[in-house]
């Protein structure tokens, strides 16, 4: 995972969190979310001997989207600052308890 590169793309979000900036910054963004993805099929990776129902799951899986869900939120900013993910076997939407 290229950190440096990750942790400034979110400050510069961060500072210009609107959609014009992230359409017009989308291959950074792809590149960031590419680079957490490495980081989250890394971890997955070595949690899985101590966690074998972890075997199988993609970075698609278990990473959260990065925009926000407006219609119940009263932040104007349509996206997050930061990337996540869950490592819940089944992925992210299973109904159980995960990592």
């Amino acid at each position: 995972m290229d950190n440096a590169f990750v942790l400034d793309f979110l400050r510069r979000l961060a500072a210009n969190n609107n959609t014009a900036w992230m359409q017009a910054h989308r291959a950074d963004y792809l590149r960031a979310r590419d680079s957490f993805a490495a980081l989250v099929a890394e971890v997955v990776r070595q949690a899985t001997p101590l966690a074998p129902e972890l075997a199988g799951l993609t970075p698609a899986q278990a990473m959260f989207r990065l925009h926000k869900n407006d219609r119940s939120q009263t932040d104007p900013e349509p996206y997050k600052r930061r990337f996540g993910a869950g490592l819940v076997p089944g992925g992210r939407h299973a109904q159980r308890a995960g990592y």
